[in-house]
């Protein structure tokens, strides 16, 4: 009954199931325990079994504002900014093409989904649990990059024991086509040289294929 289990698992979005589950194992093997006790390497197996068949997908996205560019890459004088889509998060890449200092208030960036419902956001390196708290802002050097994942506040939620986060497409598994073709958007305005500059990049999805199982 494996699959029963890897499709409840796949639909509800619960992709932190099997982590959980290999973090309370790596516990009992620091312990020394999983050797006496052949249970948890059948347990292991299964959980093994389990992960192989969460469905995660590949997104091909385009950016078609603050102008069109046929590729997930914009840029203008001032930055270029590469966005791509995970499960759970939105990518993004800005280079910094000037020659000052570019800061990020990340309590101002919003993420749009495919509702057009808007959401604040969290960046990397902020603990789930601190969603709701004031975040500092981001300095990108003249020249340098920043390389950061954001994630909606709304998709984050406490379940019994732990923290997890939803994925941005709700229920993908069953109907991974007829994504294809929504438009999502990141709000992100920047100070640039002392001076606030919006950009709302909204990110057309060209494809969706599911990821193979290494």
């Amino acid at each position: 009954r494996l699959h029963l289990l890897c499709d409840a698992l796949s639909t509800s979005g619960k992709f932190h199931v099997g982590r959980h589950l290999l973090d309370k194992l790596s516990t009992v093997w620091r312990h020394g325990l999983i050797m006496k006790n052949a249970f948890y390497l059948t347990l292991i197996f299964l959980i093994g079994s389990v992960i192989n068949c969460i469905k995660s997908f590949e997104y091909t996205v385009k950016i078609t504002a603050p102008k069109a560019t046929g590729s997930s890459v914009f840029e203008d004088a001032n930055i270029s900014a590469d966005i791509a889509l995970f499960d759970e998060a939105v990518a993004l890449k800005i280079k910094n093409k000037t020659n000052s200092a570019v800061l990020v208030n990340w309590d101002s960036v919003s993420f749009v989904d495919i509702n057009g419902k808007s959401n604040r956001v969290i960046h990397t390196g902020v603990r789930l649990m601190d969603r709701d708290k004031p975040q500092a802002p981001s300095t990108i050097a003249p020249g340098a990059t920043l390389d950061d994942e954001i994630t909606p506040v709304d998709n984050i939620h406490f379940d019994s024991s732990n923290w997890k986060t939803e994925p941005l497409m709700p229920s993908l598994g069953e109907n991974q086509n007829s994504y294809v073709g929504k438009t999502l958007a990141v709000y992100m305005p920047l100070e640039i040289n002392g001076k606030k500059k919006e950009y709302n990049f909204k990110i057309e999805i060209t494809g969706i294929k599911e990821r193979q199982p290494r």
